[in-house]
């Protein structure tokens, strides 16, 4: 419950480092809560300590600047610990894995090693693609998410025919979305309580000779805008004031 509200305290007051100091130690303490319970209770009691280590991680991301990494590695490793637990099924395990490697390939982004970034995320593409045999509508989001970071890699590496070959990816994908939102609401996997902070690239500063097919603000700042609130949203993104309202009960 604290976590919770530290969370949302920081959410207004974003450059209030103790409050972030203080979402951070609940967390942890709420993590650790849920871990002592014997694993094969979690689905009793409805509780996945794998995603209370992931958002840790996640929060080392999205509130210091520059990311901690070796924060951000150290908790993605607990999570991995605990992704796989008595009773999860398939689809459960392919959505932590896509989750954490995702992370982990803007922790090595992060780091400069650019290899091992661009292995993390072709793995996740990898396990998408699984994943949408059993539910295509389930991982749209997740897709646009490492589309999106191909085009920051290789535009910040000036290999722009590269990033221009994902921003292509990532528009499609895009239009699918735009299409499917208005037939059906798409799948939801886990509740998104945030917009996705850069789900979709921004605009890439291309050589003259490719800048007739660059994308603009106005096409790029309505599909953010289209993000927030329609679909699952695993990944890097994963709602912290979820995970820390199902800590709710490990922790009291």
């Amino acid at each position: 419950m604290l976590s919770s509200e530290f969370t949302a305290r920081l959410e207004e007051n974003p450059d209030d480092t103790r409050l972030r100091d203080k979402m951070m130690e609940t967390m942890k303490m709420a993590a650790t809560a849920m871990e002592s319970i014997p694993p094969e209770q979690w689905i009793q009691y409805q509780i996945e300590p794998v995603w209370a280590w992931y958002n840790i991680a996640v929060a080392y991301d999205l509130y210091f600047q520059p990311p901690v990494t070796d924060s951000i590695s150290k908790y993605l490793a607990k999570a991995d610990a605990v992704r796989f637990y008595p009773g999860q099924d398939a689809r459960g395990e392919m959505e932590t894995f896509i989750s954490i490697e995702d992370l982990r390939a803007w922790q090595k982004y992060h780091e400069g090693d650019y290899a091992g970034a661009k292995a993390s995320m072709d793995s996740v593409l990898s396990v998408i693609a699984k994943v949408e045999e059993l539910s295509p509508n389930t991982v749209i989001t997740e897709k646009g998410e490492a589309y999106s970071f191909y085009v920051q890699m290789y535009s910040s590496l000036g290999q722009y025919r590269k990033a221009l070959e994902y921003q292509q990816l990532l528009e499609e994908n895009n239009r699918r979305r735009y299409e499917r939102s208005s037939l059906t609401t798409v799948d939801m996997v886990r509740p998104s309580d945030w917009p996705a902070r850069a789900l979709f690239a921004a605009p890439i500063t291309l050589p003259m000779s490719l800048m007739e097919v660059a994308p603009t603000w106005a096409m790029m700042s309505a599909t953010l805008a289209f993000t927030s609130s329609t679909e699952s949203c695993l990944g890097r993104y994963f709602s912290m004031a979820a995970a820390s309202a199902s800590s709710l009960s490990a922790s009291s």
